[in-house]
C-alpha cells in the first residue's frame, strides 16, 4: 500500500526497509545512489501517506548504521528457508521481503540488517541465543547440516 501510495515500485520500499548498499544505475549519479537510499522528497511524502504518526527523524537518518549486519551462514540459512511451510516465496511474505533478497542472503552476497535478522528468528520460532545457527559476523559454511 505505501508503494502505490508513493507510486515507486514495492522492490524500491524493500530496498529501503534493508538499508540496500548496492549501487543504482541512473543516467544522472551511475553507481553513486545506493538503492536504499531515500530522496529527502520523498521522506516527506512517506511521512504524508503516513497520516503524519511519525515524525520524520523517526524514520529517516541521514546516517547508516555500520554496525549489527550479519552474514547468512551457509547451508544452514538456506535449509531453514526451504524448510519453512510456504518455502521461500512464503518466508518472503511472512518476513516483508522479495525472494531475491533472501537468495542473496543464502548465497552470501549481502548481509542481513538486525531488523530483519530479529524477523527471522521470530517468523522461524527462534530466539535470539539461536541466532548462530543462522548469522555469522563474517562469512561462515558449516560442513555438517542435519
Amino acid at each position: 500500500a505505501l508503494a502505490a501510495a508513493l507510486d515507486v515500485d514495492l522492490g524500491r520500499v524493500y530496498d529501503w526497509m534493508e538499508l540496500d548498499q548496492r549501487p543504482v544505475g541512473t543516467r544522472w549519479a551511475r553507481d553513486r545512489v545506493q538503492r536504499g537510499q531515500i530522496h529527502p522528497i520523498t521522506c516527506d511524502a512517506v511521512v504524508e501517506v503516513l497520516g503524519g504518526r511519525f515524525a520524520r527523524t523517526e524514520l529517516f537518518s541521514d546516517t547508516r548504521p555500520t554496525t549489527g549486519a550479519l552474514w547468512a551462514v551457509k547451508p544452514t540459512f538456506g535449509a531453514a528457508v526451504q524448510a519453512f511451510d510456504g518455502q521461500l516465496n512464503g518466508f518472503a511474505e511472512e518476513i516483508d521481503t522479495d525472494s531475491d533478497r533472501i537468495l542473496r542472503w543464502a548465497e552470501q552476497v549481502e548481509p542481513i540488517e538486525p531488523h530483519t535478522q530479529a524477523r527471522i528468528l521470530a517468523v522461524l520460532g527462534l530466539k535470539r541465543e539461536d541466532e548462530g545457527q543462522l548469522f555469522a559476523a563474517e562469512k561462515r559454511v558449516e560442513e555438517a547440516v542435519g
